[in-house]
Parts: C-alpha cells; sequence; structure tokens
C-alpha cells in the first residue's frame, strides 16, 4: 500500500497446456495498480506481458503437420473486485482486456476472472 487507498505490486506468472494435438508454455509479467473507493473493493489496472511457444500436432492417417509458433502479446487489463482484510489478503475479481482482438489474440475471451494472494510488506 503506497497510500490508505492505493495498492501497487507486481504480478507473475507461468501456464503449460498440454493435449493430444496441442504443447503450450506461456510466461507472463506486469506492474498493477488497485485503487479502493470504499473498503475491500478494488478497481485494478494490470499491464501484462506475455511471452511463449506453442507446438501444434496434427498427425491422422492422411496427414501429419507439425506447427510451432512463439507467441508475444500485451494486455491493459481493467477490472474490480474483493479483497479480504489482514496483513495476508484473498482477492478476487474479473477483468476485461481492453487491447483483445478477436481472431489475433492469444485467449479465447477479453474478459479474465482472477484470483490470488496478497502480501503486504
Amino acid at each position: 500500500m503506497v497510500a490508505n487507498n492505493l495498492e501497487l505490486g507486481a504480478t507473475a506468472g507461468y501456464q503449460y497446456a498440454k493435449d493430444d494435438y496441442l504443447k503450450q508454455n506461456l510466461f507472463n509479467v506486469g506492474p498493477y495498480i488497485n485503487f479502493f473507493p470504499i473498503e475491500n473493493i478494488f478497481l485494478r489496472a494490470n499491464y501484462m506481458y506475455y511471452t511463449g511457444k506453442q507446438k501444434y500436432n496434427d498427425r491422422t492417417p492422411y496427414y501429419n503437420s507439425i506447427y510451432e509458433a512463439n507467441m508475444d502479446e500485451s494486455a491493459l487489463w481493467l477490472g474490480a473486485g474483493y479483497q479480504s482484510s489482514g496483513p495476508v489478503r484473498f482477492q478476487a475479481g474479473v477483468m476485461y482486456n481492453v487491447l483483445y482482438k478477436e481472431n489475433e489474440s492469444i485467449f479465447s475471451s477479453g474478459l479474465q476472472p482472477f484470483m490470488g494472494v496478497s502480501i503486504g510488506l
């Protein structure tokens, strides 16, 4: 907390997905700011940079193709949520990526729920 109603922080993450046809590794990092207009309710702005690799394997009896691609995308998530009280706080909410472009994004939707833990220093 940098003021009574203003919190600054950073997030980092890793996502791994795999099925019969797809393998994906995705890393993300970025800063966020939470503004608390009332206690325990916050508005959030979160810039995230995503980078990773995707491998698609389309093997059938008649067709055999392996496709690899690097993924890079920036996102500006705006949203709101709830945060519990105390030095270790639980957060949950929903955000929308205002930079989302359908059929161009690594995400299937611009809307994203979130949950996390915030530790005050």
